[in-house]
């Protein structure tokens, strides 16, 4: 798999719209469209911040090492990471009171399974 595929593949992996990446990277979403037809390699460019977005090494995307647990965070953390990008753009007041609803759902979940919360 190469250095385009891989990108392509995590998109699709994480459910993640092409403009949801290029508002990431400060790019049209024509660039990504681009990348898919051939038309350019500017992804090339890119590698430290796509790397960083996708939460992977740099070198997993050339290809230069294989996904593991260490490289590759679970799905769960890797959701967590892309809502709180998410989140990044709601009024803080209204962000503190989605994120104390997010924690008290958990709490109630852990309580009810007999799970004790780590603080």
């Amino acid at each position: 798999m190469n250095t385009l595929e891989r990108i392509l593949s995590l998109i699709e992996e994480r459910g993640i719209q092409q403009q949801e990446l290029s508002d990431y990277l400060g790019i049209n979403k024509q660039v990504i469209t681009d990348w898919k037809s051939g038309k350019s390699k500017s992804y090339k460019k890119y590698i430290g911040k796509i790397a960083e977005f996708f939460n992977v090494t740099s070198d997993y995307l050339q290809g230069l090492q294989i996904a593991n647990e260490t490289t590759a965070q679970n799905s769960t953390e890797r959701k967590v990471l892309l809502l709180a990008r998410k989140a990044a753009d709601i009024p803080p007041k209204e962000r503190d009171r989605i994120i104390k609803t997010f924690e008290d759902t958990i709490d109630v979940y852990l309580k009810a399974r007999g799970i004790s919360k780590e603080e």
